[in-house]
């Protein structure tokens, strides 16, 4: 909140969602006195999605940029997004940044934005790995409104989800400045493989289309897809999203020991990733 309010652009208003907490959100935003803090509280934990889409319709402004518990802004960071709005194609619905992230063991990683992505020269093969996480963008509301806003029914990979849509039906450009710092948290979702294996299964369903042309995508999306599967449980669903990986991809060795080692079971498959990390 002290990275947000802290802003060079003043004219902002913080809605700050607490999606069912028990801790003491509500006393740490009470402490705040400044008139731009708006408060909802949710009584249930109803998601990620769930609770930014809230702040979404909550929002009075035009363009809306998120944020999470465990990340912090820069404070140019609106000010140099605004600026990029102002001289992008009209269509532009998402200025996303670059960011750092701060590992729990101190290591440093930084995600930057190549020339291509800076222009808005997004495609098939540089879409695929959308590296900006939400605490990065600032969206166009109406053009949230107009594609359907987050998935609720995804358990992560969401922001993922609503980027495709967005790269179907507008422009997006990214600033190669690093503006946010993300902090690992205890509490993060992204690890967990079954609930990436059910988003991720289900970005394919909706997206697949947009990666026809480039089958080495197809091939590494599915092998990840049948990876999280074999790790959390699923191992014939896994062996089958491996046997699509090497059908798009069919000289890739990896994906063909990955698929042989599906058929010894969820055990023998940890094992292997072991070794290979």
């Amino acid at each position: 909140m002290r990275s947000v309010l802290a802003q060079t652009l003043r004219d902002i208003e913080l809605i700050v969602v607490d999606d069912g907490s028990r801790d003491n959100t509500s006393d740490v935003v009470a402490s705040f006195d400044d008139d731009r803090v708006v408060f909802i509280r949710c009584e249930h934990c109803a998601g990620a999605a769930a609770a930014r889409n809230i702040g979404i319709n909550a929002a009075r402004a035009e363009w809306i940029a998120f944020q999470d518990s465990d990340d912090e802004w820069l404070l140019d960071k609106l000010s140099q997004q605004l600026r990029a709005v102002n001289s992008a194609p009209d269509n532009t619905a998402l200025v996303c940044c670059g960011y750092v992230v701060m590992g729990r063991t101190g290591k440093v990683i930084y995600v930057g934005a190549d020339r291509r992505k800076q222009l808005g020269d997004w495609a098939a093969d540089n879409i695929y790995d959308f590296s900006f996480i939400t605490p990065t963008w600032l969206a166009r509301k109406d053009a949230l409104l107009t594609i359907g806003k987050f998935d609720e029914a995804l358990p992560n990979l969401e922001d993922w989800e609503l980027a495709f849509r967005l790269f179907r039906n507008f422009k997006m450009i990214a600033l190669d400045a690093p503006l946010v710092v993300k902090h690992g948290s205890e509490d993060s979702i992204n690890p967990d493989k079954l609930s990436r294996s059910i988003s991720l299964a289900a970005i394919l369903e909706r997206h697949r289309d947009i990666w026809l042309k480039t089958p080495e995508v197809l091939s590494k999306l599915y092998d990840e897809l049948g990876s999280c599967q074999c790790m959390s449980g699923d191992v014939g669903a896994g062996r089958r999203s491996l046997r699509l990986a090497a059908r798009y991809s069919p000289s890739s060795p990896k994906t063909w020991i990955k698929w042989i080692a599906s058929h010894f079971g969820r055990q023998a498959y940890a094992r292997l990733a072991r070794l290979a990390r």
